[in-house]
């Protein structure tokens, strides 16, 4: 275990002497001297590791040298410090503080000389005390820069020697697999999320003596939200290239009728082993059991599930249940050691990739995380991608644990400061009206305020002083109303949060912070942002928005854009700019950021569609594009002769009157928000053959007809989400329209009599929604007009808000399947 805690930093420190400070004046040899000792203490680590050596000595040799890795970062990171403010001042000012530049130069080698010493010392006593020699260990072969991705790929099917825990309960499953028993068997695998069921069954599944148990094996992913039609059609499917037969194109029209009769025709004369992972429903088991044919012919089913009662029983069926317990301390504790991944982790870890940009990257840990669970997701996009994750408490608490005992996190209640313990990054969680600052707070990498409580506006809050090293500054929700006045000070500063705060000006000293590159801004009091935002050459991340709150009881709260200079147009590495309004020649110049992946504009006129439309068409990279018209304004978009190819989410807020021709080219379209449009009649026929569509929202007068008739298309599309269209009375769906739509919203729609007609071909349907619609629809459905009562045997939930009547502000009305 020596190199988990302490490669992160050791891999950053490397990384950092060959990119930064080896170039620095005066120190060179030290830091050359210094770099070879710490790849050659790396490479002992990992091979420390492999042995399973975990020592006392070895547990304080590796705190030394973590302690004196910290000591170069901060060396390394003052004199950048230093020579960073030399580089600001004005010729003359270098001039007179000349000998102070030589005097720092001095102490800075002078220092890296001394830990150089000491490192030698480390060394030596490591020798003498038998941690073991570290030329020999270097010489070995340590790391496999491609390990992580393979043993990411290959998660679900480790082979037993990578496993912990699971024989017991893996001999468990295989008696009963192949066991006498001729009738179809139904063999449960019941436990937590990360407890490990999908694990132990797909290594079970995946072994020689199963497969060739069974006539046929298939495993079936289900989780919360299933389409039955589409799991039977890939069973089908996988019928066909198992018996190395030829997919026939109209599988994919199968009906669900006929797609149970395949399977049944296909299975009843085998025996057959099927996994149904991660079963959330009992009602999927009734789904899908007919398409399973009993028989005596062995056959097997395997559901992994975390609810016991969902395990499928009935009179008459054989079925196990096998629940996961929990891994006794050394096994969970040797389980760890196998997921954490071995060489990186925190702000500053991402490992460098050629033209891989560092957003794919972090991502890719991101997944990694979910995968492994150690994150669980808790909400997604309509992108099914992730957004929202927690931590489970155990694994949280542990991990605190952990980063406490190395020093890597500190973590305050806010109402007293931290003992001296050298760590790099501190959460504060605040209560009070002050964030009282810990001692030692120079060392400071992360500085991360949470608050808990909702906080007085009107007090004024104070931040810690002496962060001059910071790389990460998180104040969200912080009703702090000026920035410390070492603000330009932080040049080593990466990522800055501001949003929700007080903050009503950006000081122009925000350009001394070269190295930054996010800048979120939401919701906050500032109205713009200084000339000087263009000096971020790096900056890669602009997310801004000006907050608007009624001052007389701070209700009606309200979203604007946030001014930006148009020399911002200058920085190249920026990919994401929103929620902004250009001044000046903003718009003429923006045709220079043909990087971007995301954009954001407000303000937008009639005279504006030339400049704008030329800059959309460059950006080549383009994947969110969101523009606001002024108030009353056209948003003229026809100069546009072809959207970028690959934009994923369109929000175009405006009147448009007609959807605009280019639309015929959104190909990779997911996402298509329209508000104030002002459409007729025709709009569906131009939106309908969008090829990707999942979420269509109409919103705020972006319809004045009052007939919306889905004739043909929308293939793809799982969400619609129908408000304030003042004139509508009427939504016809037709059979072949919507076929996967799962939820239906509709808001503020008055005239609207009645549920979509149609609706009952709709088979995917899962939930429709309505707030402050016609008391004829609200009875339709209640049953108090029974006679127009709309019947779907699709539909699991109707859900009715009427904000006009708190007392019944929401409620549900169920019909069963």
């Amino acid at each position: 275990m020596a190199s988990t805690s302490l490669d992160p930093f050791l891999g950053q420190l490397i990384s950092t002497l060959e990119n930064e400070a080896s170039s620095l004046a005066g120190v060179s040899n030290e830091i050359q001297e210094m770099k070879f000792l710490f790849r050659s203490i790396t490479s002992f680590l990992v091979d420390a590791d492999r042995a399973g050596e975990n020592s006392e000595i070895q547990k304080a040799w590796v705190a030394s040298v973590r302690d004196l890795a910290y000591q170069v970062e901060d060396t390394i990171d003052e004199y950048t410090y230093h020579l960073n403010r030399q580089r600001q001042c004005s010729f003359l000012h270098r001039t007179l503080h000349f000998p102070k530049v030589l005097l720092v130069r001095r102490q800075v080698a002078a220092k890296l000389q001394d830990i150089n010493t000491r490192m030698k010392s480390i060394t030596e006593r490591a020798n003498q005390f038998g941690v073991q020699q570290l030329e020999e260990r270097a010489a070995t072969p340590h790391h496999d820069p491609n390990w992580k991705n393979r043993l990411s790929e290959a998660s679900l099917f480790f082979k037993d020697d990578d496993l912990v825990g699971i024989k017991k309960a893996q001999h468990e499953l295989l008696g009963w697999l192949m066991d006498e028993e001729p009738k179809r068997t139904v063999i449960s695998v019941v436990g937590m999320g990360g407890s490990g069921k999908t694990t132990l069954v797909a290594n079970t599944f995946n072994k020689q003596s199963v497969k060739q148990h069974f006539d046929f094996c298939t495993w079936i992913t289900v989780s919360q939200q299933y389409a039955i039609e589409e799991l039977l059609r890939s069973m089908v499917k996988d019928i066909y290239k198992q018996t190395n037969e030829e997919v026939p194109m109209q599988v994919d029209t199968f009906t669900y009728r006929a797609l149970v009769e395949t399977l049944v025709q296909f299975l009843q004369s085998r025996r057959y082993l099927i996994v149904l992972d991660d079963v959330w429903s009992i009602r999927f088991w009734h789904e899908i059991n007919i398409a399973l044919p009993e028989g005596m012919r062995g056959s097997r089913i395997m559901v992994t599930t975390r609810k016991e009662d969902i395990a499928p029983s009935q009179s008459g069926m054989v079925s196990y249940i096998h629940r996961i317990q929990p891994l006794r301390i050394d096994e969970g504790w040797k389980l760890f050691c196998k997921k954490a991944f071995p060489n990186e982790l925190g702000e500053g870890f991402l490992e460098r990739a050629n033209d891989t940009p560092p957003e794919v990257i972090a991502e890719s840990y991101l997944m990694e995380l979910i995968r492994r669970n150690l994150l669980q997701v808790t909400r997604r996009n309509y992108f099914g991608r992730p957004k929202a994750f927690k931590m489970h408490d155990l694994i949280r608490d542990f991990a605190l644990s952990i980063s406490k005992k190395e020093n890597f996190v500190a973590v305050s209640d806010g109402k007293k400061g931290t003992e001296e313990n050298g760590s790099r990054s501190y959460s504060i969680q605040v209560t009070d009206n002050k964030i009282m600052p810990g001692i030692g707070m120079s060392q400071l990498r992360s500085l991360v305020i949470f608050v808990v409580e909702e906080l007085s506006k009107s007090l004024h809050y104070e931040l810690p002083s002496g962060l001059k090293l910071l790389r990460v500054l998180d104040l969200e929700n912080v009703p702090i109303h000026e920035l410390p006045s070492e603000f330009g000070d932080l040049f080593n500063l990466r990522y800055l949060n501001l949003s929700r705060t007080q903050v009503k000006e950006l000081p122009k000293s925000i350009g001394k912070l070269s190295n930054l590159l996010t800048l979120l801004l939401i919701c906050v009091k500032i109205r713009k942002l200084p000339d000087e935002i263009a000096m971020l050459q790096n900056l890669r991340h602009l997310r801004a928005s000006y907050l608007i709150v009624n001052e007389i009881d701070c209700t009606g709260q309200s979203i604007d854009s946030i001014c930006v200079p148009s020399n911002i147009c200058s920085i190249k590495s920026l990919q994401v700019l929103a929620y902004v309004q250009g001044v000046d020649s903003f718009l003429i110049k923006l045709k220079e950021m043909t990087q971007l992946r995301g954009l954001g504009l407000d303000g937008i006129t009639e005279a504006d569609e030339i400049p704008l439309c030329i800059a959309v068409e460059r950006m080549e990279h383009l994947h969110h594009l969101s523009l606001t018209a002024r108030p009353r304004a056209t948003l003229k978009l026809d100069a546009l002769s072809s959207a970028p190819r690959h934009l994923e989410k369109l929000l175009l807020i405006g009147k448009l009157r007609r959807v605009p021709q280019w639309f015929n080219t959104l190909h990779n379209l997911k996402y298509l928000n329209l508000q104030w449009s002002e459409l007729r009649e025709d709009a569906l026929a131009h939106i309908q053959a969008l090829p990707s569509l999942l979420h269509l929202s109409l919103l705020s007068y972006a319809f004045l007809g009052e007939r919306l008739w889905f004739v043909e298309g929308f293939q793809k599309l799982k969400i619609l989400e129908i408000m304030g269209c003042p004139q509508l009375k009427e939504i016809l769906v037709e059979r072949s329209t919507m076929t996967v739509l799962e939820e239906l919203r509709v808001m503020r729609c008055r005239e609207l009599r009645t549920l979509p007609y149609g609706w009952e071909h709709l088979t995917q349907l899962k939930e429709v929604r309505l707030f402050e619609v016609s008391n004829d629809l609200v009875e339709s459905i209640t049953g108090k007009a029974n006679d127009n009562l709309p019947t779907s045997p699709h539909i699991s939930l109707i859900r009715i808000i009427d904000e006009d009547d708190e007392a019944k502000s929401m409620w549900t009305c169920q019909i069963l399947n």
